[in-house]
């Protein structure tokens, strides 16, 4: 359970994290398609919680780090929204090596792509792409 004393961070971390990328909270309003540019503001201050879907928003659409925001602590092997479309990239490019008339269910390709991600945390880099013709041919 995440103790009280981290959850009163989280909008300072958060602040960071779009400061490091250079970051308006207006811009990241508009990138997360937030109705009330105001909002992200309040979150910002600490005067509005930062829910759940902002924060998965804000991790696709400005790349930040969602482990330093919820933890306060760096992931040397963070995933990155770089990595996530390395990995979808992958699997379709493998996906379309397959035998004529042969597909992936959707739930083979999320599993392919989470195959991907998990090895990308562990070595700190997307594997080639071999290993996402490797984790297809595991499938079957």
């Amino acid at each position: 359970m995440m103790s009280t004393k981290s959850v009163e961070y989280l909008h300072i971390r958060l602040r960071e994290e779009l400061e490091t990328r250079d970051i308006s909270a207006a811009e990241a309003a508009r990138r997360t398609e937030e109705k009330n540019a105001n909002r992200m503001r309040e979150v910002l201050n600490g005067r509005q919680r930062l829910s759940a879907e902002l924060l998965g928003k804000l991790v696709l659409t400005c790349d930040i780090d969602s482990h330093y925001v919820l933890t306060g602590q760096r992931n040397a092997h963070a995933i990155t929204i770089d990595h996530v479309k390395a990995a979808f990239a992958m699997v379709n490019d493998a996906e379309a090596q397959l035998p004529q008339g042969q597909y992936l269910t959707n739930e083979q390709r999320v599993g392919a792509i989470c195959s991907l991600l998990k090895t990308a945390q562990a070595v700190g880099q997307i594997p080639d792409a071999s290993a996402a013709v490797a984790v297809l041919m595991a499938l079957n």
